[in-house]
């Protein structure tokens, strides 16, 4: 009997520790679209009914994401002297840049 005992409960660890991963590659391959929706919402006129309804399904979406536990919080980027448009954040490859100074991320959701 503590046997089967023991394998129950190993089994609902993994199957919640499983749940944890699914819920974050889901939320991982959000964010990008929410970083467009940002980017695409910047540019978009303000008394426009079309960008409005764009607003309210971002609005919706923000606030179902933190429901799941995601949360905004803003990014901290040093300005490397001598370069003021580039931060100090990008990665290098050989010293090649691995992104370009426009791809630095304003805001991290975790």
């Amino acid at each position: 009997m503590a046997e089967f005992d023991n394998f129950r409960k190993r089994t609902e660890k993994e199957k919640a520790s499983m749940y944890i991963i699914g819920a974050r590659e889901i939320v991982e391959k959000i964010l990008p679209v929410v970083d467009n929706f940002e980017r695409g919402l910047a540019q978009a006129p303000e008394e426009d009914a079309f960008a409005e309804g764009i607003r309210m399904i971002y609005k919706q979406l923000m606030t179902t994401l933190e429901e799941l536990g995601v949360k905004q919080i803003e990014a901290v980027v040093r300005v490397r002297p001598g370069f003021p448009q580039c931060s100090d954040a990008r990665g290098r490859r050989g010293g090649r840049r691995k992104h370009s100074c426009g791809g630095i991320p304003k805001r991290l959701h975790l």
